[in-house]
Formats: C-alpha cells, sequence, structure tokens
C-alpha cells in the first residue's frame, strides 16, 4: 500500500481481512516481494531509496519478519540489484552493476552472507574502444526539493572547449522509470545519438 506515500507492506489475516500489522515503514520504497518464507515468518523484499546517499532507484534486498522486525540489508553493494532464489531457498544469486560497472554475478546465502562471486564481466575491450560510461547527475525540480536523477552521455570523442547541443531524452511517467540503472539497461539509442555530435 502506498497510504502514507511510500510503498509498504501491510500483513493481513487472509480470512477475516483484518489487519495484523504493517510490515515495513520509513522512507523508502518497496518494490517487489521476492519470497515470503512461511517457516520463518520472514518475507524477502526489493526496495529502493532507504540507503542515505545512493541513487534512491536502485534496487537492494532486504528481509524483515511478518511482524515487522529485524530489517536487514542484504546486498550491500551501491548498485543495483536483481535476485533469484534457489527453490529451496537457502541461496540467492544476485547479479549487480551500474550503467558505468561492469556485471557481477555472485551466490550468498538467505542471510546475505557472499558464498562465491561467480562472475565479473569484464568491459576492459569496450573501454579500449573508447567507450566511456554516461556520467550520473543528480538535480532539484522546480519545486526546490525534489532530486531528480540522470544521465548525461558524452560523444566518445568530447571536446570539453567546444559547445555541444543537447536533446532531452525522456518519456516520463509514474508506471517506469526511463533513467537506466544498471549496466543491462544501458540506453544505447541515447549513446548513438551523442556520436552524432550530441549532449544526450
Amino acid at each position: 500500500s502506498e497510504r502514507d506515500g511510500w510503498g509498504h507492506l501491510y500483513r493481513y489475516d487472509a480470512r477475516t481481512g483484518a489487519l495484523l500489522n504493517r510490515i515495513t515503514r520509513g522512507e523508502f520504497v518497496v518494490r517487489d516481494i521476492v519470497r515470503v518464507d512461511e517457516a520463518a515468518e520472514t518475507v524477502y523484499f526489493l526496495a529502493g531509496g532507504r540507503e542515505p546517499g545512493r541513487d534512491p532507484y536502485f534496487r537492494h534486498l532486504y528481509r524483515v519478519g511478518l511482524d515487522g522486525t529485524g530489517l536487514e540489508l542484504l546486498t550491500p553493494e551501491d548498485a543495483d540489484h536483481t535476485v533469484t532464489f534457489a527453490p529451496g531457498g537457502d541461496y540467492f544469486v544476485d547479479s549487480y552493476s551500474t550503467v558505468g560497472s561492469a556485471p557481477v554475478t555472485a551466490v550468498r546465502r538467505a542471510d546475505g552472507t557472499l558464498v562465491q562471486t561467480v562472475v565479473e564481466a569484464d568491459i576492459s575491450a569496450l573501454r579500449e574502444e573508447g567507450w566511456r560510461p554516461p556520467e550520473r547527475v543528480r538535480t532539484v525540480a522546480d519545486d526546490a526539493e525534489t532530486d531528480l536523477h540522470g544521465l548525461i552521455y558524452y560523444p566518445s570523442d568530447f571536446d570539453p572547449q567546444r559547445s555541444y547541443p543537447v536533446l532531452d531524452s525522456c518519456y516520463p511517467g509514474p508506471q517506469a522509470g526511463r533513467v537506466p540503472k544498471s549496466f543491462a539497461s544501458y540506453d544505447w539509442s541515447a549513446q548513438a545519438i551523442a556520436e552524432l555530435g550530441f549532449i544526450v
């Protein structure tokens, strides 16, 4: 529910419809429920905006008791995380990256303990060809308080002494994010336009 202005979890009695308790609270948004461990009375979920100083759109995995106690961050890296649990729920695969950092895939125990890093993508050849990641920026909206997060794509032969036309690539809406957060969601079309001599 977003009844307090933030997306949070609440637990109800399935038979009576009565609210039993609130599970999460705070100035962050629960994005997805990943797993419910009924035996341990714990819910695992992806959320954004809880960790200070980080991009609020980065997804991190948390777990918390169904009674709302014991909230824990399980994926501490400052990046966007996607998570897949093993069928038994004892382990999960965590893949994380940013638009400028290579994807890393790791296996973790259900408590977040790192078991093993499986692979870290090698993007050195891409960098050697002149690729540069977009610049992550944060500015403030006209209301003077709302942070806006974006990316600036430069041409690979960018010259800071030159002037460039700027294109604002925007398709806003509450239903989806427009600014890529992970390496896999990198906007290659924005980079292609930048290569024509624009800053996007």
